[in-house]
């Protein structure tokens, strides 16, 4: 939710104030949920999580993107940013599910660290995957269809 807000606020969509307004919400929500999961994850990884550290690094990706939509951070173009930005979504699609269940089948039988790292260069080939096979070859034909099909309604 943060992110499409952070797009519309950067391309200027709606009023600002709205935004700003749904935005903090989703960022109440965020901090709310990053509790709640912290708590969940604690028999997979057998060590508890910090809450202060969670939140400020909750926050502080809230802050960076503040930063970067209203031109106060310049990243610069980057091609690694490029890349990683057009990875964020095959990462969405993946990460929550397949780490799950991966996680709960493995957690307490593999090396922590072991694992993370494989799961970590196992999203990202996949969502690599995804992002090339199917986003770059589909996204321009269904996005004209979508823009037909709105136009209809």
């Amino acid at each position: 939710m943060a992110g499409m807000v952070f797009y519309l606020l950067q391309t200027k969509q709606a009023a600002p104030w709205k935004l700003y307004l749904v935005l903090l919400a989703s960022y109440g929500l965020s901090l709310r949920s990053s509790r709640a999961i912290m708590d969940d994850m604690v028999p997979f990884f057998k060590e508890p999580f910090s809450l202060p550290v969670v939140w400020t690094v909750v926050t502080g990706f809230f802050v960076a993107f503040l930063l970067i939509i209203n031109r106060k951070l310049r990243l610069g173009y980057a091609r690694l940013l490029t890349w990683a930005g057009a990875l964020t979504y095959p990462i969405y699609l993946l990460h929550h599910n397949m780490g799950f269940v991966i996680l709960q089948r493995l957690g307490g039988k593999v090396d922590k660290h072991l694992l993370l790292i494989t799961l970590l260069a196992a999203v990202f080939l996949l969502a690599y995957g995804l992002h090339v096979l199917v986003e770059r070859r589909y996204s321009t034909a269904l996005g004209q269809k979508l823009q037909q099909l709105l136009a209809k309604a």
